[in-house]
């Protein structure tokens, strides 16, 4: 019997076979599921409590603050989107809303757009970059890109112009921290109000190994390039590389990669520097990182 198979073994065999093959590809469906939701994750917070739109004013309060926690390190933002929840206005052209990120980058989600009286009450107004279509001279309920469509100056603290005109601009960016929403009346004889306050639905992924270049330019105040300027690049493990600037005041960093913080800083043996070292979060090519000299030589 020795050199006789057991069919009843062989089949076992196989079972046992064919079930760690399933039991392998479950694994791997699952890995690949948890790396997807791990990949991007999209959030959304809000902050309901009611914004008063002052005659001529900012509003109350200004800013309107939500505090965004719970994104994995490394994850920046690449969208975001804003709903305003019950919008009333008697002249929205008179209103600017800007959305200021944790970063400090700053939107302008509608700059006097909207329409004149008799106004608008109690609408939903979500901007997106990827609506179809502008805010309109009748404000209803609806998505809309953020849209400029008269000069607005916004009262300290929010920060001055010029602002971001989509909401790309804060693409890149860490997306934990406090979001600000600053909103002003510009004009005199109306106000508003946002009754449920405002919402924020972000998305973020991890950052990219991608590489960009870091470029820019060293000078004189009236715009004269200095030439044999060393420029360093430090990135957060304290590694340093140099550039030194051309006979026109340029130079240039090739292969920096992308998603970190740099510290970058001139020195030269004739001058000093209003701002010598800077601080820069590097996301895509940047070209003008210029360091403007003193007046009087060294």
């Amino acid at each position: 019997m020795s050199g006789l198979s057991n069919p009843f073994c062989a089949s076992l065999s196989q079972m046992v076979r064919v079930r760690t093959l399933f039991a392998a590809l479950a694994f791997l469906i699952f890995v690949s599921a948890t790396q997807t939701i791990v990949a991007q994750t999209t959030l959304t917070f809000s902050n309901p409590a009611p914004i008063t739109i002052n005659d001529t004013d900012p509003a109350t309060p200004y800013p309107s603050n939500i505090t965004v926690a719970g994104f994995a390190a490394g994850q920046t933002i690449t969208k975001v989107t804003v709903t305003l929840t019950g919008f009333s206005h008697t002249f929205p052209a008179d209103v600017g809303v800007l959305l200021v990120s944790p970063a400090g980058t700053s939107v302008n989600l509608t700059a006097r757009c909207g329409g004149v009286g008799p106004g608008v009450t109690n609408s939903n107004l979500t901007f997106d970059d990827a609506a179809a279509t502008n805010v309109p001279d009748q404000l209803v309920t609806g998505t809309y890109k953020p849209t400029q469509c008269g000069a607005t100056a916004y009262s300290a603290p929010a920060p001055a112009a010029p602002y971001g005109t989509s909401l790309a601009a804060v693409n890149g960016g860490t997306p934990n921290g406090v979001w600000k929403l600053f909103v002003q009346d510009f004009f005199l004889e109306d106000v508003g109000s946002i009754s449920g306050g405002y919402s924020l639905t972000i998305t973020a992924a991890p950052t990219t190994a991608a590489s960009v270049s870091v470029g820019g330019r060293v000078m004189t105040a009236s715009g004269r390039g200095i030439r044999n300027v060393s420029v360093a690049l430090t990135d957060s493990n304290r590694n340093t590389r140099m550039a030194v600037s051309t006979s026109f005041g340029y130079y240039r960093f090739e292969d920096v990669a992308a998603g970190e913080t740099y510290i970058i800083s001139a020195r030269g043996k004739r001058y000093t520097f209003i701002q010598p070292t800077q601080v820069l979060n590097i996301n895509e090519d940047t070209e003008d990182v210029n360091f403007i000299a003193n007046s009087i030589e060294r």
